[in-house]
C-alpha cells in the first residue's frame, strides 16, 4: 500500500501539505535538540531519529516516518552541524 506521503513527495506539493511537512520536520528536529544530551554525538542523534516519530502527535506519525526515511542522512548531518530546526527544514525544501 502506497502511503499518501509517498505520493505527495513524488509529486508537486500543495501549500497546505507543505505546511504539514514543515511542521512535522520542525517538531522532529526540535525534539532531537530537546531530548538528545549530546547533539554532536552522531550515534545518539541517529538513535533518537530512529524513534522520534513515537513522540510526534499521532496525526502526524505516518508523515514523520516517511520524512525520516527520506531525509535521514541529511537530518543527521544538519543536526550535527547545528542547524536550527526551521533552517534545517527549509534547507530540505520542506518549509
Amino acid at each position: 500500500m502506497i502511503s499518501l506521503l509517498s505520493i505527495i513527495l513524488s509529486q508537486e506539493v500543495e501549500p497546505k501539505q507543505l505546511d504539514i511537512m514543515c511542521d512535522v520536520c520542525i517538531i522532529a528536529v526540535d525534539s532531537v535538540y530537546s531530548y538528545v544530551e549530546d547533539v554532536q554525538n552522531e550515534k545518539a542523534v541517529e538513535d533518537f531519529l530512529d524513534d522520534v516519530c513515537q513522540y510526534i502527535p499521532f496525526d502526524f506519525f505516518n508523515w514523520c516516518e516517511q520524512l525520516i526515511a527520506k531525509y535521514y542522512e541529511q537530518l543527521v548531518e544538519a543536526v550535527l552541524d547545528g542547524y536550527p530546526p526551521y533552517e534545517l527544514c527549509k534547507s530540505l525544501t520542506l518549509c
